[in-house]
Formats: C-alpha cells, sequence, structure tokens
C-alpha cells in the first residue's frame, strides 16, 4: 500500500494492526457515536476490525486509474499521520466511490496530541496521497458547530480558501448521534486539490515541502 513520506520527515502510511492501541485511544472521546454515549470498547474494536480488513481489500492502483464502485461497494483505506519524531497523531479514514473522489469518513487527531497545531499538518500531509490517486476533489460530512475547537478553524482556513460549505445540509444517521443520543446537524464540504495545494503554498512550514511515494 501506498505511503508518503515529506522531506520534513512527516509520514502519511496506512493504519496496520500494531495501531491497535493508538486507535482505541483515539475514538475513546469521539463526540459522535452510535446510541448513546462515546464509543464503547466493543464498537472502537469492531471498527477497527473492520478498517484493518477494508485496508487489505483491492489495490491502490485501482484508486490511482479511477475507481468505479461495483455493487455498492467503495474501497476504504484508513491513514495514519506520523510527526518528525517519529510519533503517531492523527487518523484518517477514506472511502472511494466515484473516480476522482475522495470522501473523508472520519477524522481526529490523537487527545495526548491535540492543541498542538497539528490538524493543519494531518491534512496538507494528505496532498501527496491525493496527488499520487489522482484525486482531484475530497469532499465530507462535518458538525456545523464542531465539538473540536481545532476541526472549526481549519474549517474555517478552508473556506477562505473557497471551499463549497453547505450549511445544515443534513443530519447526522444513527451511527453518529451526541451524547445524549441525539442526532446533529452536519455541513457537507467539498474542496479541490487546487485548493489543497494553496493551503500547503500557504503555509510557511509546508510550502517547500516535497513528497516521495513508497
Amino acid at each position: 500500500m501506498t505511503t508518503i513520506t515529506a522531506n520534513n520527515s512527516w509520514v502519511y502510511r496506512p493504519m496496520i494492526e500494531s495501531d491497535y492501541t493508538f486507535w482505541m485511544e483515539c475514538w475513546k472521546d469521539y463526540p459522535l457515536s452510535p446510541e448513546v454515549g462515546t464509543f464503547t470498547y466493543d464498537e472502537r474494536l469492531k471498527w477497527f476490525s473492520a478498517r484493518i480488513t477494508q485496508n487489505e481489500t483491492g489495490t491502490d492502483a485501482s484508486i490511482k486509474s479511477g475507481y468505479a464502485m461495483p455493487n455498492n461497494q467503495p474501497l476504504i483505506r484508513t491513514y495514519i499521520s506520523v510527526n518528525p519524531a517519529g510519533v503517531a497523531v492523527g487518523i484518517r479514514v477514506y472511502s472511494f466511490e466515484v473516480s476522482g473522489e475522495a470522501w473523508v469518513r472520519a477524522d481526529i487527531i490523537h487527545p495526548t496530541h491535540r492543541g498542538n497545531g497539528y490538524f493543519t499538518d494531518h491534512k496538507i500531509l494528505a496532498v501527496g496521497l491525493m496527488r499520487e490517486w489522482n484525486i482531484t476533489t475530497i469532499k465530507g460530512w462535518v458538525e456545523n458547530d464542531p465539538t473540536f475547537s481545532t476541526i472549526g478553524l481549519v474549517k474555517t482556513k478552508l473556506g477562505n480558501l473557497g471551499m463549497t460549505v453547505s450549511a445544515s445540509a443534513k443530519n447526522s444517521s444513527d451511527v453518529a448521534l451526541n451524547s445524549a443520543g441525539s442526532s446533529v446537524s452536519l455541513d457537507n464540504l467539498s474542496i479541490t486539490i487546487v485548493q489543497c495545494e494553496s493551503l500547503k503554498s500557504g503555509d510557511s512550514g509546508w510550502a517547500d515541502v516535497t513528497f516521495t511515494v513508497s
């Protein structure tokens, strides 16, 4: 599977089985989950197992060449952002349903590493992967009023670059409820790779960074 290495020592790699503890810790306090409260241990375990299986299903070459979803079954990839100290800090889950498009299905920074500005690094690092996979548009559903403040800040930053935001586009489903067991208002976000490149080129720490694919 594809790994992206930046020359500033950030790495973007597929999640593997040894990331189990990191995964479990990341989602323990995630604000949206099935039923009431946050994700239970069993729910996190089942989700991890599914994501490992999906990472081993299909080929990255099919994404790059223009994946056309058969039988309503998208390819799904889960990636880990690793900082220059070699520490895993973030997780992102993608699904591929239409050629040239990537849906961000989940996105989080580990509780220990929140507040360090890593969410912007986490997003810009993905530019290397989107280039390699010939992705031209990235889409996702995000809380209208994000629980994690950093997501709200990055949402504003991307909006200033021209990202399309459909306010209150829908309410979350039964698999994404708040701690009271109620659905929340979600925005539909859509950003082009050109706008992502603008985020990279406008960031002093990333503007001149190059990526290696392996």
